[in-house]
């Protein structure tokens, strides 16, 4: 597991990644929720995530100075 923040010009980037066995359902109730909460502060998410090859997720949102 790799996790990474990175704080740049009024936004953060929280990066999760694993080696596990990929398929994540970015539907499914954790996912989904995750991305629910991310949207209702201003960000987004991302998840990358092919079969055989692990996941990443990437949370970007809006942060004040």
């Amino acid at each position: 597991m790799r996790i990474e923040l990175h704080v740049d010009d009024g936004s953060a980037t929280l990066v999760c990644a694993d080696d596990g066995v990929g398929s994540a359902d970015p539907n499914g109730h954790g996912l989904r929720g995750i991305a629910d909460r991310t949207e209702a502060v201003g960000g987004r998410l991302h998840i990358t995530s092919p079969a055989g090859r692990g996941t990443i997720i990437e949370a970007v949102a809006p942060c004040g100075s």
